[in-house]
């Protein structure tokens, strides 16, 4: 393809015919639209942060969240693909593929607008209620860990969740990208009920003599037995 310098040359010797000029401005406008596809283009990746002691970052703790209005649009739709969001993580089990996502999204926003930490206890699940909870089992060698879903992801049909680096680390795959993991939602709202006692009403000193053979006393009117 002819340059513009060459384009000058021609016109100014006068020896260039109609037919030549419609080619050379078809050429030129064919640089100027597709020129710079042929031009690599800077993409960033993702990659691994800087290795340090996993064993210093305790697990997610669970914990009853209401469930944010960011981050829940159900359906929704990625790459032409429609997905939707589960109404509630109770009784979640499935086994399937995990990846892991750091540098290129440390520091952004994830779907519910909490900022990405590679280095927090979080996982990204397509379906999944943010927040929620999961105990994440690498089946390959045992390892288990417990995250907090707040983002979006992975849209890969071949990926069920896209945890943090740092829990990729803990899980034992980050150098391999992903493993085979059992991924099992926690039910918040049950912790919560086992962790309150349930109320005992008070009994009054008379009548729990009363209950070991003792006499019981005289009451005296108006007086409220718990």
């Amino acid at each position: 393809m002819r340059s513009p310098l060459t384009v000058n040359r021609l016109i100014s010797s006068g020896r260039t015919t109609l037919q030549q000029l419609r080619q050379l401005i078809l050429g030129l406008t064919l640089v100027s639209l597709f020129g710079c596809s042929s031009i690599p283009m800077m993409v960033e990746k993702d990659g691994a942060g800087k290795r340090i002691d996993t064993s210093v970052i305790p697990n997610a703790t669970p914990k009853p969240e209401p469930i944010t209005r960011a981050g829940n649009k159900s359906p929704y739709e990625v790459f032409g693909k429609t997905y939707w969001v589960l109404p509630s993580n109770k009784g979640y089990k499935k086994s399937g593929v995990a990846s892991w996502y750091g540098t290129k999204f440390h520091g952004r926003l994830t779907s519910n607008g909490e900022i990405y930490n590679m280095y927090g206890m979080t996982a990204a699940h397509k379906s999944l209620p943010i927040p929620s909870y999961a105990r994440v089992t690498n089946t390959e060698n045992g390892r288990s860990i417990v995250v907090r879903i707040n983002d979006r992801g992975p849209f890969h049909d071949e990926r069920l969740i896209d945890l943090s680096y740092v829990g990729a680390m803990k899980l034992g795959y980050a150098d391999k990208g992903t493993a085979n993991v059992l991924i099992e939602a926690i039910d918040t709202e049950a912790l919560n009920r086992k962790a309150t006692p349930p109320f005992q009403p008070r009994r009054h000193r008379s009548l729990a003599k009363t209950a070991t053979g003792a006499k019981a006393g005289p009451v005296s009117a108006g007086r409220r037995i718990y």
